[in-house]
C-alpha cells in the first residue's frame, strides 16, 4: 500500500538545481527510508518528515555510504576505492 505524500513547502518542487534527497523515518536518522534525485522539472512527495538534501551528488553518495548504501553501479565504486 502506498504511503501518504507530504508537501515539503515547495522546497523540493522544481529546485533551482538538481537535488539529491535522503528521507528518514524520524530525527534519529538510523536508516534511510528512501533516496532519490529530484530534477529541476520534478516535485518530491514523501510520507517521511525528516529529509536531508544535497546539490552535490558526491556528498549524497558519501552520506549514503555511511549506511552501507551504494547507489552507483559497482564498477564505478571500484574506481573510487
Amino acid at each position: 500500500m502506498a504511503g501518504r505524500t507530504k508537501d515539503i513547502d515547495g522546497e523540493f518542487c522544481y529546485p533551482q538545481a538538481d537535488t539529491w534527497v535522503i528521507c528518514f523515518a524520524n530525527d534519529q536518522k538510523l536508516m534511510p527510508q528512501a533516496w532519490v534525485e529530484v530534477s529541476q522539472t520534478q516535485c518530491l512527495g514523501t510520507p517521511w518528515t525528516v529529509i536531508e538534501y544535497y546539490t552535490n551528488p558526491e556528498e549524497w553518495v558519501d552520506r549514503l555510504a555511511e549506511f552501507e548504501i551504494y547507489p552507483l553501479p559497482s564498477d564505478m565504486l571500484e574506481d573510487e576505492q
